[in-house]
């Protein structure tokens, strides 16, 4: 295992022969806090969760450091012609102010997601060297959505999650529910995707329900797909109950696990 880090489609090892000089690991956010200090009383007041019931968080920044070795970079196919110089190039016309996802080697059923850098290059007789910047969003999201098929030589048997049950659910004139716990549904807040169809083409009524957060919203999923900024989960457990005015439908709930 190299610890390599895969940038897009690109991997650190695979493509350029980047070999980090410590295994990667991604800095902590940093918490957003709102104190308001009381004119005669002791402390202040944390208002930090008073708009979302959750906390919030800066964005993930840093670096990455890597060796390339000088003898191997000029064998590449990459660098053509043959000069250290041109693997530095095709590196920076890749990543360098750009927008993508990022999977780290050791960590592989998560991906991070923000914009890259190429923070130094400082070169070596022997070896030379690569800095990596990143400012990536808070959370780390899973690859697969809940409904997605997994890929089982990349699959977490410790803490993936296979919900079919979200997909293609029954729906008819009989309020039915269906209630996700924290396992499911991961530690970072999230919307999810609706997608329904009704044979009447009113589609789906849906009533949902976050005790955590305090949400119990009724909505009406038209046929096709929604995501509704209004219905968060996250928290120990959120219901959703659904139905259609009349005929049959189907319905599915889709998202990612998120996690710091």
């Amino acid at each position: 295992m190299y610890h390599s880090i895969t940038f897009g489609d690109k991997n650190t090892w695979d493509n350029w022969c980047l070999i980090p000089e410590t295994e990667p690991i991604v800095a902590p956010p940093a918490p957003k806090t709102n104190y308001i200090d009381i004119p005669g009383a002791s402390g202040s007041l944390d208002m930090s969760e008073a708009i979302t019931g959750y906390p919030l968080y800066q964005n993930r920044t840093g670096s990455f450091s890597f060796l390339v070795m000088n003898d191997k970079a000029v064998t590449m196919p990459e660098c053509n012609p043959i000069k250290l110089r041109n693997l530095v190039s095709n590196i920076m016309e890749y990543l360098h102010g750009k927008k993508m996802q990022m999977i780290l080697e050791d960590d592989r059923s998560y991906f991070y997601r923000g914009r890259f850098t190429v923070d130094s290059i400082d070169g070596g007789e022997g070896f030379s060297k690569i800095s990596i910047g990143y400012n990536l969003e808070p959370y780390k999201w899973s690859v697969y959505g809940v409904t997605d098929n997994w890929i089982w030589d990349t699959f977490n048997f410790q803490t993936g999650i296979i919900t079919s049950e979200l997909s293609n659910m029954d729906v008819t004139t009989v309020e039915q529910s269906i209630t996700l716990q924290s396992s499911t549904i991961g530690k970072a807040p999230v919307c999810p995707e609706f997608r329904a169809t009704s044979t009447d083409g009113l589609g789906v009524h849906i009533r949902f329900v976050n005790p955590t957060l305090g949400i119990d919203v009724e909505t009406m999923i038209p046929n096709g797909t929604m995501t509704n900024p209004d219905l968060v989960m996250y928290g120990d457990s959120v219901t959703i109950y659904y139905r259609v005015a009349s005929g049959t439908g189907k319905l599915t709930i889709d998202f990612r696990q998120g996690r710091l």
